[in-house]
């Protein structure tokens, strides 16, 4: 088993009121639990920003996207070196792979289909 080390951290009392709400919403039964799936979707975040895609939400209505702007995940992005970037060619740039990835969820969701975006392991 791997050493297991204690994290203590100072928040306000509001921010702990919050946590808590957010734990019993998402039906996880400890705070490790909320620990463990607030890091899951931040390396994912973090993976996702390197290989130069885009976070955001998909509004299914009409088809609008909004990118999340976090500066955590643009620094994060900066510091990728540049061999584990995607090679730029001709309909790789950002801005075509959005609208690929928006064009491929609009079509998804209008088959009924639904795409895991995260998963919960590691």
């Amino acid at each position: 088993m791997a050493d297991t080390v204690r994290l203590q951290v100072e928040i306000s009392a509001a921010q702990l009121a919050e946590l808590e709400n957010l734990r019993k919403l998402g039906g996880l039964k400890t705070k490790r639990e909320l620990w463990d799936t607030a890091f899951t979707l931040l390396k994912w975040a973090v993976r996702k920003k390197q290989a130069e895609l885009s976070i955001g939400s998909l509004n299914e209505t009409d088809g609008g996207f909004m990118e999340l702007e976090m500066p955590f995940l643009e620094h994060c992005a900066s510091r990728t070196p540049s061999n584990q970037k995607p090679a730029a060619s001709p309909g790789n740039s950002r801005q075509d792979r959005v609208g690929t990835v928006v064009t491929s969820l609009s079509a998804a969701r209008n088959r009924g289909s639904k795409r895991k975006i995260a998963g919960g392991g590691k």
